[in-house]
């Protein structure tokens, strides 16, 4: 029995040593699993996901834990930071309201300087609580050295500019910790730390040159780290701040006016436009994608275009023609720099739009109703033809937009001329040969926009000849265009004119119907049924013709395909 028992117990022992180092290579891996929790970046999903769900000794998972701690950790100090920082303010209220502002002034920057060094022995071991303190005691400097001047009724310090001296410093510090540390929080502070300070300053010069210096170091973080939501937001800000300047400075309590001189706002209005324009050069640079890329240039021609309307409102709504003038032609410039650049189409696309935009602004100022018709027509095939240098679908799209735009609105006006109409006729007949003549280098897949324009085309010949000729010669005018038309078709080789000169027919037949009979004298109604039937009789013959020498051409290839064989 002895002997049968010694076997199983070294059996046993084996077995018990198997398992010991089986727990101790477990619990070497829990070890490292739990290391592996701190570093974010090297874990795997599954990894992650084994080490949160691990049982802590109390057996309860560390998922409720993790949510737990974060709020803790995080969330407290947020808490904590904010609490402290409306703690010392009404301290230093009390001391100001009881006759005391130096005593106040110097128990803020006491409680600066201690809640620096609170951050600073914390830094190593409680780090997101120093950068919470850090940046608590940043603003509390901002604020105490905002209340030696503003917003008190005795000042420590009489003279603004040294207040606004310091406040200037203290934001730039905010500025370069950002840069330093890459922060955007810091960075986001920093400029509305600027951006505050422009508006207590109250000094039309400061604040716009403030405001400018906002715009370029947007660009720079935008361009640097990629932070495009301080970008987006500062940008409506600056412009925001503008209108509110140039509306007397609301913000500071001041009653809602039109301030009295223009102080060469303008100026400033067009360098933010400028330097937020330079994202479109630098694209290649920015790691953003093209949808928000899209979004920011749009978003910056918005916000420019209604504050450059306020600004011609409020002071030059006698002298803006040549404020539209220059806005067109460096847009243009820059469009066409972006194209020697090889910029994407739409960037340049965009600001060639926006100029000649301004620039029909610039025409309507100078050549007034309803010559303004007649060189926003001529226009439009300049248009065209820089459509077609630069290879753009959008300046095509906007252009023809505009274009039955301006169109409807000749029509709807008073007082229209046989000149103004027969000039869009031209332009309507020249900017659909171009758009036939290079569709593919515009990319144009359907033939609608030269659609319009040959319906346009119809319109204003036969708008034109109405106005522009005595009215018994109406409809021999009518019937000798659709003779024009059907003339087109033959020497350009294109079906579409036929159809022009079909539409002109019957629009022709209606009128003599409905109006000339009742009208015209017997004589004039004679000779156009005569002409008007000759026209007619001509086109339909040649259509038999036409469709008879097709029907022979059909037959005769099919007879030649069956002997063939």
């Amino acid at each position: 029995m002895a002997q049968s028992n010694q076997p199983n117990r070294s059996d046993n022992d084996s077995l018990l040593k198997r398992i010991q180092s089986i727990e101790q290579r477990i619990s070497r891996i829990e070890e490292y699993l739990v290391k592996l929790q701190f570093r974010k970046d090297e874990l795997s999903p599954s990894s992650s996901d084994f080490s949160k769900k691990k049982a802590s000794p109390s057996g309860i998972e560390q998922d409720e834990n993790g949510i737990e701690f974060k709020v803790g950790e995080f969330g407290l100090a947020w808490l904590g930071s904010v609490v402290l920082l409306i703690g010392i303010i009404f301290l230093m209220n009390y001391s100001k309201n009881i006759g005391y502002p130096i005593v106040s002034s110097l128990i803020g920057y006491f409680s600066v300087l201690c809640v620096f060094a609170l951050s600073h022995v914390l830094r190593k071991n409680f780090s997101h609580l120093s950068f919470m303190l850090q940046l608590s005691a940043h603003l509390l400097l901002y604020y105490v050295s905002l209340l030696l001047h503003f917003f008190t009724p005795q000042p420590v310090i009489s003279q603004s500019w040294i207040v606004i001296s310091l406040l200037l410093i203290i934001s730039g510090i905010q500025i370069y910790l950002a840069i330093k540390k890459q922060s955007k929080l810091y960075g986001g502070m920093g400029i509305l730390l600027c951006l505050l300070t422009a508006v207590f300053s109250e000094s039309l010069p400061l604040q716009f040159s403030l405001l400018l210096f906002i715009s370029c170091i947007t660009l720079f973080f935008l361009i640097r780290y990629s932070w495009w939501h301080i970008f987006l937001l500062f940008l409506f800000l600056v412009y925001f701040s503008h209108l509110s300047f140039l509306l007397g400075n609301p913000i500071m309590g001041h009653p809602l006016r039109q301030i009295s001189s223009h102080g060469f706002n303008l100026l400033y209005l067009l360098c933010y436009f400028g330097v937020y324009s330079l994202i479109a050069p630098l694209r290649r640079k920015l790691l953003i994608s093209d949808n928000l890329f899209i979004l920011l240039l749009i978003w910056n021609g918005i916000c420019f275009t209604f504050m450059l309307v306020m600004n011609v409102v409020f002071f030059y709504h006698d002298n803006y023609i040549g404020i539209f003038g220059i806005l067109a032609f460096l847009s243009l410039i820059f469009s066409v720099i972006l194209k020697s650049m090889e910029s994407n189409q739409f960037e340049m696309s965009f600001y060639a739009c926006f100029g000649f935009m301004a620039l029909s602004v610039s025409v309507y100022g100078y050549s007034q109703l309803p010559n303004t018709f007649l060189w926003l027509a001529l226009q439009s095939l300049l248009v065209v033809s820089i459509a077609l240098w630069f290879k753009s679908r959008l300046i095509t799209i906007v252009n023809t937009i505009l274009f039955l735009g301006i169109l409807i609105s000749y029509l709807a006006y008073k007082n229209p001329t046989g000149m103004i109409s027969f000039t869009f006729a031209l332009v309507s007949f020249g900017s659909a040969r171009i758009l036939n003549w290079k569709k593919e280098r515009l990319s144009l897949r359907t033939d609608l926009m030269r659609n319009m324009y040959l319906g346009a085309l119809l319109t204003m010949m036969l708008y034109g000849l109405y106005h522009a000729i005595p009215q018994e010669y109406t409809t021999l005018s009518w019937t000798a265009t659709a003779g024009l038309f059907f003339l087109a078709s033959i020497l350009l080789k294109n079906f579409k004119y036929r159809w022009l000169a079909i539409c002109t027919l019957f629009t022709t037949v209606v009128y003599l119907l409905f109006v000339d009979l009742a009208h015209l004298e017997l004589g004039y109604r004679v000779i156009a049924f005569f002409f008007l039937a000759g026209i007619s009789l001509g086109v339909s013959l040649y259509y038999t013709k036409r469709i008879k020498k097709h029907k022979d051409n059909s037959s005769n290839s099919s007879e030649s395909g069956t002997k063939a064989p």
